[in-house]
Order: C-alpha cells, then sequence, then structure tokens
C-alpha cells in the first residue's frame, strides 16, 4: 500500500511508528525501537523523511518503499537518495538514485548504497565517490564505516590529492588520520614523480609514501643542472621506500639500485650513474643532491668503477652562500704537502741490484740509469686525503674531516660540499669508506678511504687517505706496475689518469721495457714522495723525493716473481660493470619502458566512471544481486 502526501495516517509496524504529515509536507518517519533492539545511548536511532512512502511484504520480509527526497539521519551520519528500500526485520536501507552520505566532512556519492543502522556500515557500488573537499577517492565499490570515517575499496580505486594520483587494486582510506592503505599494482604519480609497488601507505599531511615489494621510482628532471631540464631521469630500486616529498627524502632498503641517466638530443643514454648497496638515502634540494650507500656498495660511472662498506655522494648543482651556519665551506683546492727533510748516504750495488741513496733536495727519474739524478724539478700539485671515516659514512650526522694541508675546513656528512664561484657545474664529489676499491680504466686504487671529485661531470683527483695503494696493467708488458703510500692522490686530465703522488713512506715496484716494448728490467723504488706521470694511460716516468732508495733488477731474469708490494691486491674479477648491476629483468625492463606523460602541475589527469569499471575485474564489473536491488518502482 503506497501512501500518498496529504493525508494523515498513523501506522502501527511493531517496531515504530509512521506518521505522514498534512498540507503538502513530506512523509516523516521516527523510528522508536523496541525492547530487543534498544541500546543505553540509543546511537541505532535513525530519523527518516520522503516525500511518499509504501509498505508491504517481498519474500517474506516486510519491507517500506521511499519515493522522492529521501532522507535518514542517524547521530552525525545523513543519508539522501531519490530511492530507498527499507528492510525493517535487518536495520537496512538500500538507498538509490543519487546517494549521498555525509558525515563529518566526508561525502560519498553513489548510484546504489546498503546501509546498516545497528552498526553504521554503508556499502556503495557504482560510480563511488568520496571527498573531503581536497582529496577525492573514486572506484567501483566500497565499504564506508561512519563511526571510524574509514573506507574499503576491495577493486580499482583511485585517489586524486592536488597533482598527486594514487591508484591500486585494493585500498584504504582513513579520513580523520588522513591516511590511505593500498595494495596490488600500486601506482602514484605527480609532474616529477612516478612510483609502482605491490603495496603503499600514503600520508596526506606529510606527503609521505612509504612502499613495500617490488618498488620502483622514476623522476624525471629533478637532478638535472636546471629544474627545466628533463633530460636527467633517475630510477630507484628496491623492496622498501620511503619516500617524503616535503623532506626532499628516499630511503630506500634492500636490494636498492640507484640509476642516474642524462638523455641526449638523440635520445641516447650519457653519463649514466649506478649505485646498488643494501641501503640507499637520497637527499634533494634546489642546490645539490646527497646519496648515501651503506653496506656492500657497488657503484659504476662510464670512468669510474667501485666497491665499498659505505659511501656518500654528493653533487652540486649550484653555487650557494658562502658566510652562513647552514652552508659548508667550499672543497678545498689542492696544495703542496710539506716533505720531511732527511739526507741518506750512498750504498753498495751489485751486479744485478743497485741502492743509492739522494739528498732530499734532488729528484731521481727512477727510469734512467743508475747513479744519474735528474735536476729539481718543481713539487706536482697535491692534497692530503680525507681520513678513514667508516663510521661516518654510514652516519650521516657523524663529522667527517676533509681538512687538506694548507686548508682549513671541515665538512660534516650531513652538509654537502658548496661549489665556489668560479668551480665548474656540477661538482661531484664521492667519498667511499671501509675497504674501497677503485677502477679507472686499467687501474686499481685502494686504501682506507677514498675521495673522488670530479667538474663538470669530468673526473678530476682522486685522494686515497691510509695504506693507499695504486696498480695498473702495462697492457705491453702484461706486468702490474705499482705504487704505495700512507696517503695518495691521483690527478685527472680529460678523465685520463694524468699523475699518481704517494707520500709519505712512498714506494713503487716499476718494470721497465726497451724501445722495442719488451721486458727490459724492474726497479723497487722507496722515498718520502713518489710521483708516477702518465701518458696515453701508461707510465712515462717515475720521480723519486727525499730519503731515495732504489733496487734494480737489470734483467728480466733477475725480477722476482711475483715483484708484489706488501698490501698488493689485483682483483678485476670485483670491477663492478654495468651489464652487472643492471642484469635484473625487473630492472631491464623498467629502463626500457618509455616514461609515462607527466600531469602538468595543477591538473588531474581524466579519472571517470567508465575507465574505473573498465579496470575492475569481470566479478566486480556485474550488476549487483536482483534480489536486493529494485527493478522498477510500483
Amino acid at each position: 500500500m503506497r501512501i500518498p502526501v496529504g493525508r494523515t495516517f498513523w501506522w502501527g509496524v511493531g517496531v515504530g511508528v509512521l506518521l505522514v504529515a498534512v498540507g503538502g509536507m513530506p512523509a516523516l518517519a521516527q523510528e522508536r525501537p523496541d525492547a530487543a533492539v534498544d541500546s543505553a545511548e540509543g546511537n541505532d536511532r535513525a530519523l527518516v523523511n520522503a516525500d511518499s512512502l509504501s509498505a508491504h511484504e517481498r519474500n517474506g520480509e516486510r519491507v517500506q518503499e521511499l519515493f522522492g527526497n529521501v532522507r535518514v539521519r542517524q547521530d552525525t551520519t545523513r543519508l539522501e537518495s531519490n530511492y530507498a528500500l527499507r528492510y525493517l526485520n535487518r536495520d537496512e536501507f538500500l538507498f538509490t538514485g543519487d546517494v549521498v552520505i555525509y558525515e563529518r566532512g566526508d561525502t560519498l556519492r553513489a548510484d546504489t548504497v546498503r546501509y546498516n543502522k545497528r552498526i553504521k556500515v554503508g556499502r556503495a557500488w557504482s560510480n563511488v565517490r568520496l571527498t573531503d573537499g581536497t582529496v577525492v577517492v573514486q572506484a567501483p565499490r566500497a565499504t564506508y564505516y561512519t563511526e571510524e570515517k574509514r573506507s574499503a575499496f576491495p577493486d580499482s580505486v583511485t585517489l586524486i590529492d592536488s597533482t598527486r594520483v594514487l591508484r591500486a587494486q585494493s585500498g584504504t582510506y582513513w579520513s580523520e588520520a588522513r591516511r590511505a592503505e593500498f595494495q596490488g599494482h600500486v601506482t602514484l604519480d605527480d609532474p616529477e614523480t612516478h612510483l609502482d609497488a605491490d603495496s603503499l601507505t600514503y600520508y596526506r599531511d606529510q606527503e609521505r609514501s612509504i612502499a613495500a615489494g617490488e618498488v620502483f621510482i622514476r623522476r624525471v628532471g629533478t637532478d638535472a643542472d636546471t629544474p627545466q631540464d628533463t633530460t636527467a631521469r633517475t630510477y630507484l630500486f628496491g623492496r622498501w621506500v620511503d619516500n617524503q616529498e616535503q623532506a626532499r627524502y628516499s630511503l630506500v632498503r634492500r636490494r636498492a639500485l640507484l640509476v642516474r641517466v642524462r638523455i641526449d638530443s638523440t635520445g641516447t643514454p650519457r653519463d649514466t650513474l649506478l649505485v646498488r648497496g643494501r641501503r640507499l638515502e637520497a637527499y634533494r634540494a634546489d642546490t645539490h643532491r646527497r646519496l648515501i650507500a651503506v653496506d656492500s656498495v657497488r657503484i659504476w660511472e662510464r670512468d669510474l668503477a667501485a666497491v665499498a662498506d659505505s659511501a656518500v655522494y654528493d653533487r652540486v648543482l649550484a653555487t650557494g652562500p658562502l658566510d652562513t651556519l647552514g652552508t659548508p665551506r667550499p672543497i678545498p683546492g689542492p696544495s703542496a704537502p710539506s716533505v720531511p727533510s732527511s739526507a741518506g748516504s750512498p750504498s753498495r750495488t751489485t751486479t744485478d741490484t743497485t741502492r743509492r741513496s739522494a739528498p732530499p733536495d734532488r729528484v731521481r727519474d727512477a727510469s734512467s740509469p743508475p747513479g744519474r739524478t735528474a735536476p729539481n724539478a718543481p713539487r706536482p700539485d697535491t692534497s692530503a686525503h680525507s681520513p678513514s671515516g667508516a663510521q661516518a659514512a654510514a652516519d650521516s650526522t657523524a663529522e667527517v674531516d676533509t681538512t687538506q694541508r694548507g686548508a682549513t675546513s671541515t665538512q660534516r656528512t650531513g652538509q654537502p660540499p658548496t661549489a665556489r664561484a668560479d668551480s665548474a657545474l656540477p661538482l661531484e664529489e664521492t667519498r667511499l669508506f671501509r675497504a674501497p676499491v677503485t677502477w679507472f680504466k686499467r687501474s686499481q686504487v685502494w686504501g682506507d678511504s677514498i675521495r673522488v671529485r670530479a667538474a663538470d661531470r669530468r673526473i678530476d683527483t682522486v685522494f686515497v687517505r691510509r695504506r693507499a695503494f695504486a696498480a695498473q696493467r702495462d697492457s705491453v708488458l702484461d706486468r702490474i706496475q705499482q705504487l704505495k703510500g700512507k696517503h695518495l692522490t691521483a690527478h685527472f686530465v680529460d678523465n685520463a689518469l694524468h699523475r699518481l703522488d704517494a707520500s709519505p713512506n712512498a714506494l713503487a715496484a716499476r718494470f721497465l721495457k726497451t724501445g722495442k716494448g719488451t721486458l727490459k728490467g724492474a726497479a723497487r723504488v722507496s722515498g718520502d714522495r713518489i710521483v708516477l706521470r702518465f701518458r696515453d694511460g701508461t707510465v712515462r716516468r717515475t720521480s723519486v723525493l727525499g730519503g731515495v732508495e732504489s733496487t734494480y733488477y737489470r734483467t728480466p731474469g733477475a725480477i722476482p716473481d711475483p715483484l708484489h708490494l706488501d698490501g698488493f691486491q689485483w682483483t678485476p674479477d670485483r670491477r663492478p660493470t654495468k651489464e652487472q648491476l643492471l642484469r635484473p629483468a625487473r630492472i631491464q625492463e623498467r629502463l626500457a619502458a618509455p616514461p609515462a606523460p607527466r600531469p602538468l602541475a595543477g591538473q588531474i589527469p581524466p579519472v571517470t566512471a567508465d575507465s574505473l569499471r573498465e579496470r575492475a575485474a569481470p566479478s566486480i564489473r556485474s550488476t549487483p544481486d536482483t534480489s536486493t536491488t529494485p527493478s522498477s518502482r510500483p
């Protein structure tokens, strides 16, 4: 029986009393629960309004139909629709036609909503859209828990927060906490970043995302010399990532890999940097970038490969103020070290070996015949070297002394180096700790700690601190040239090794060749300071300064086998390669895939109900059960 508007009618229904007003006023249904369902607080009471209603039985169940401007209010929850079914025995409503749920700032819209007033839960499907005025969550289906202000989306959910778009197969959103937890093929996009993961927790207020599973992050332009330069791309891989956009910080754990690539005008990758470690921390600022890698670190660049327990990489993109407490001083320039003064006396010479010492003010060319000394030569520019700082690399707040002789600046790992006004940009510095080993073409360098400095993407200087050792393979003689000392400095010109400088307590093992390129002999030389000069990657001259002692092996047969200095190691099989670091199929697939078009700032990619339904599973796209959804109105 349908009750029209304009009549007064009282109807006892067992669990409540219905009142239909007169004079064109809407129908009012005020529920009064009986003792069986009443609670101490009365939180399950509901106020129902509609233009008209009818009551009857359907499948043995008492049902009320509400027509036109349906309004239901329960505490702070309000529901509106064009039509509703009320199941009296189940304390449920089924709303259809422009359904809206209002709950303390939340607005949920859908084509159909089933609401249980006893547990205060609404289940919505078809064109579901939740918003609090700033964030929008869209999905084909949702379950809304009004008391918790929690929404569960079982399939194809999309969250839009300003310029950030988050998509997943399923997820949950807490409106008051402003937190989302999404699972299954999760993607997050903003104008600069794309993220893929198996699961993700998103904190809106902090713009923070914690992703797990096979995590992949791609940034375009953020590591370029200028923000407008989109030729720079940075990729992050790992099993767990904490990405904080406000702090401009990312933490990657487990199978962590960073790939930085610059693309030239033809689309060819160049200036590629690969860094792998158990943990990576990346910081971004307007003028610099910082990367901290810890545990089993592997680094590869075109002209450099390295392994270490930990590393700190700084990249300065622009000059900054030099007179503020928040900005460190520039990286000190090279200066000549002091050389201890100690005179020696000549020693005896045998048929196959010769030992000589020279005064400290004379420089000996170890490749010249015995007994001949070269005239005084100007000392090459060198720098003292940063200490090992092994634990400081792992703790970004620890202080690492990078003071060089003749300079007074110190640098904390929490602050990047600042470029001087005359520095070529970008300025890059890599610090390696705990038994690091580096490779430069045919050279291998190791020590307690290593610092590599580059300017304008070209290696400039390498500083090795304590127990420094350098070895280079002579491809003509198939022998390993060696140099060691307490500290060592390598100078490069056009990315090619130009000079090696070891001091103090320097030792060198040199293999000599004839004019035809055959093995002639060898020399073992020690001194306060030894300098090796290179041409086309080959040692052309060895100079020794202070306390010189040398042993010459005049014939190949007189050379000890092997002729190795203490601490020698030659491990080319440990050298990281690009192919090795990029070997996993998932990494190759990600790098080969072209980046998706980035949304412009302030624009949101269109998300329509059709697109959401199309992405849903077939079982999700099916219509609701016709036994509970009215197909027609009486």
